[in-house]
């Protein structure tokens, strides 16, 4: 028989952090208890300042700052991140970002749930702010380390192209537009200076003068020339609360932002996946459709860029009557030349390709169409092209290409994407399509010296081993680029349009 247990006895408290009473066993293992719960406990302000407290003292002992500030440790991390997923970080893994996402949706039901309001209230309470980036200590320690990135860049960009950057890190005080800096031309000894807003605005115009006209100018000249009657807004902060649009037009409802490749991109301007997007989404909430331009798109492809605008603000030089056209089977080589000329993606692998042409035998338009879906092999065809000859507007020209497929091909569904980035979807609307989601944003590589795009299907991983030469089997895609001096840039994404047969 055991001995008897002694009787318990209970003791009431007051908790130390939300001072609610709670009832305490009163032995030995819990006479140091002051708190009601393991939350209590953990939420604590003064318990948590002390924690703090100690552990950057002790911090500051050993390494002079936070572990994961010195190089060593961020080594090792991404060393054994690479080791153990692949990856060098732990959301780039596929597997990590399903379990992420299916937590998010199984507790909100919603994959991209984020609690704003939780978020400003919080920062509200320990701040006195709705966003602790609004402290001028917090914003200007948090762009130390990329203000450091941007200086040794320019630094490097200067040299490679035979100019000396005549500043300091301390005077260095980023990109913006405001910002003047000195330059020195190696070649003929000149001093100048310049904005890095745009890169290909930092020359020497005793060298250069060809280049005088910035790129930024010369969009604004020359959406001033489509639209002489229109107010253009230059760096307009209205509409986005203190966000900066490049150009407003405020009675079109449209802005377009002029993206350079260094400033916008992951590594160099240190702008992660949702940037661009959350700029169109904030513009769609104030009616204004936001048209974003890649700097390259714009050097590059500069009359297909021209041609997308003019369409845009209704200003087509050349108007043609579809009923006064016949649609025609296009080859090969005169559909990747239109494309090439025409369309901002360029030529593409379709089987299926319409023309229509003039009374004259001009092709003036073109449509293209594959079997099955590069995306979604649950439908039977995707429209892959749509695109006029630049600077033309064809009455029902794309009505009457998509009648006639239907008409010959007899499809059962049709799918096809349109680039958020650039277009609104509102053709598809017309040929009878239904809108089905949006996709997630995309990316493009970008050259190592920032001025050329390509695109990312021509990078994955197994195409990688003969296209760089620094390759690791055991790295993702996107740590290899990187070891080769790539760097990339997101877009919006693409939205989806079914079409069925009634």
């Amino acid at each position: 028989m055991g001995r008897p247990k002694n009787k318990v006895s209970f003791k009431k408290l007051n908790c130390s952090n939300c001072k609610k009473e709670f009832e305490l066993e009163d032995i030995s293992k819990n006479k140091n208890r002051i708190y009601c719960s393991k939350k209590c406990s953990a939420t604590d302000k003064k318990l948590i300042e002390q924690r703090n407290k100690t552990s950057k003292e002790t911090f500051d002992n050993k390494y002079g700052c936070h572990p994961m500030q010195t190089d060593d440790t961020k080594k090792k991390f991404k060393e054994s991140m690479i080791s153990t997923y692949g990856v060098e970080h732990a959301l780039q893994n596929q597997v990590s970002m399903d379990k992420f996402q299916k937590t998010k949706i199984e507790r909100y039901g919603d994959k991209n749930y984020f609690n704003l309001e939780k978020y400003k209230n919080t920062c509200l309470e320990r701040y006195g702010v709705s966003n602790a980036m609004q402290i001028k200590g917090i914003r200007e320690q948090n762009q130390v380390p990329v203000l450091d990135e941007h200086f040794q860049f320019l630094k490097s960009f200067s040299n490679n192209n035979n100019l000396e950057f005549l500043e300091s890190r301390e005077t260095y005080k980023g990109y913006h537009f405001t910002n003047i800096y000195n330059f020195l031309c190696k070649k003929c000894n000149t001093s100048f200076t310049s904005s890095v807003y745009h890169l290909n605005s930092v020359f020497c115009n005793k060298c250069e003068p060809h280049k005088r006209e910035t790129t930024e100018n010369e969009l604004f000249d020359f959406i001033k020339t489509i639209l002489p009657n229109d107010d253009v807004k230059r760096r307009d902060r209205t509409v986005l609360n203190g966000k900066e649009l490049d150009f407003l037009i405020p009675s079109k409802k449209v802005a377009i932002e002029l993206n350079g490749l260094y400033w916008h991109s992951e590594n160099g301007g240190k702008l992660k996946k949702h940037y661009h997007l959350n700029k169109l989404q904030n513009c769609a909430f104030h009616g204004i459709r936001l048209i974003h331009i890649y700097e390259s798109e714009w050097n590059y492809k500069r009359d297909i860029i021209k041609s997308i605008l003019k369409t845009t603000f209704g200003v087509a030089e050349h108007i043609y009557n579809a009923r006064q056209c016949e649609v025609k089977e296009v080859d090969i080589a005169i559909k990747n030349k239109f494309l090439n000329d025409n369309h901002i993606q360029g030529e593409d692998r379709a089987t299926i390709k319409l023309g229509l042409f003039t009374s004259s035998g001009d092709l003036i338009s073109l449509m293209t169409f594959r079997k099955t879906s590069r995306f979604d092999k649950n439908v039977e065809w995707e429209l892959s092209r749509f695109v006029n000859k630049q600077n033309t507007s064809v009455r029902g020209g794309a009505s009457k290409l998509f009648k006639h497929f239907i008409r010959i091909y007899k499809p059962r569904t049709i799918i096809s994407y349109s680039d958020r980035r650039l277009f609104g979807g509102n053709i598809y609307q017309t040929l009878g399509f239904q809108f089905i989601g949006n996709t997630s944003e995309g990316y493009h590589y970008i050259s190592k010296d920032y001025k050329h795009l390509f695109n990312r299907m021509g990078y994955q991983k197994h195409m990688l081993k003969d296209k760089l030469d620094v390759y690791d089997e055991k790295a993702s895609e996107w740590t290899n680029m990187q070891a080769n001096g790539y760097d990339r840039i997101w877009d919006c994404g693409n939205s989806k349009w079914l079409w069925t047969t009634n």
